[in-house]
């Protein structure tokens, strides 16, 4: 598993959600976890697009729901076709499995559900930048029956 390493740098994360509070739990969440660095947030997916150019980041969370007229799946296919290489996970409040496979299918490599504990989180987090998809456990068990 990917340990970040502060001496060879942070993981430089980018927060997109409409949500104010939601912003601030994960910033608080992640900033609390040696290795990881939120180096910007955005509410919508303009804001997102303006932040990206400029941070940099190396791994993106993006909502499914934003203010605007572009959503967090069609943010997700246009940083992908930017960022190839950038992980992104989509955090939703949405558990149905359409929306899982409407992100991945735009690229995303993870969909979590944000009724998750807090803690899969990291390990998420871990996980996408190992280079593997993930599917919360939810989202995994409706598509497969």
């Amino acid at each position: 598993m990917l340990k970040p390493n502060p001496a060879l740098g942070l993981v430089r994360v980018v927060i997109v959600d409409d949500h104010p509070w939601v912003r601030l739990g994960l910033i608080s969440l992640i900033g609390a976890q040696a290795g990881f660095l939120v180096c910007g947030e955005a509410e919508t997916a303009q804001q997102a697009i303006e932040l990206l150019a400029v941070s940099k980041p190396d791994l993106a969370i993006v909502d499914i729901s934003l203010k605007g007229d572009i959503d967090g799946i069609e943010l997700t296919r246009t940083l992908k076709r930017d960022y190839p290489a950038m992980p992104i996970l989509v955090l939703s409040m949405h558990a149905e499995p359409k929306y899982a496979t409407r992100a991945l299918e735009a690229g995303a490599n993870g969909y979590m559900t944000k009724s998750e504990a807090p803690e899969a989180l990291i390990s998420t987090l871990f996980r996408i930048l190992n280079g593997e998809i993930y599917l919360s456990a939810k989202m995994a068990e409706s598509s497969s029956t």
